[in-house]
């Protein structure tokens, strides 16, 4: 997928270099890329002759050598553009592999799995409010008349968050039944973060804040 988004930034914007394609994409999604994927996948590209650089830097630096789309990318762009999404995709994450070994796992293991699956949606999700809110400012103080599909983005990815408390919950919930009805008792560390769980909040720690540039 990350291919179809040089490929579409390209034929957007015209020839362009790898750094100004991170910077573009870092400022339509919001999120900060890793630039080696970036350049991996140019290279991938143009060995597929979907795109083709323009020359050559005389520093020898191939973040500097700027691409562009061929006509053999603009038909797969296009092509890929018309099918929808694979969307049954989605829900087969890391998240599905890790629930469905859970039966395998001790009660206490599982028990804090959930709870730092809990902490980092939470600290996710105000994240993900806080790029929300500050999209929609931008948007009110930016004079455009262009699409900005940034807060339509912000706003999905809040919904996921939701989704995901929600199953979390359900989980926490389900795999106690089973548990209790197998006659397991938590153990007594479980029991305590159990009875702390409403008292606190996980905070926003500088391993969990994302840097704004």
């Amino acid at each position: 997928m990350f291919r179809y988004t040089l490929l579409g930034l390209l034929r957007a914007l015209g020839p362009q270099h790898g750094y100004a394609l991170i910077r573009e994409y870092a400022k339509r999604s919001g999120l900060e890329p890793s630039s080696g994927n970036f350049y991996r996948e140019l290279q991938r590209l143009s060995a597929e002759k979907l795109v083709r650089p323009l020359g050559r830097r005389s520093d020898g630096d191939p973040r500097r050598l700027p691409y562009e789309i061929t006509p053999e990318g603009e038909a797969e762009l296009e092509h890929w553009l018309a099918h929808y999404p694979n969307f049954s995709s989605v829900y087969d994450d890391d998240m599905t592999i890790r629930v469905l070994l859970m039966p395998e796992l001790s009660r206490e293991v599982v028990d804090r799995i959930i709870e730092r699956w809990h902490d980092e949606l939470w600290v996710n999700g105000k994240l993900i409010e806080r790029d929300y809110e500050n999209s929609l400012l931008a948007r009110k103080n930016t004079a455009t008349e262009g699409f900005d599909p940034l807060p339509l983005l912000s706003s999905r990815r809040r919904k996921h968050i939701a989704a995901d408390m929600e199953f979390v919950e359900e989980l926490k919930a389900a795999y106690r039944e089973w548990v209790e009805k197998r006659g397991a008792r938590p153990s007594p560390e479980a029991k305590v973060r159990e009875q702390e769980a409403p008292l606190r909040k996980p905070s926003l720690s500088p391993k969990t804040r994302r840097s704004k540039k």
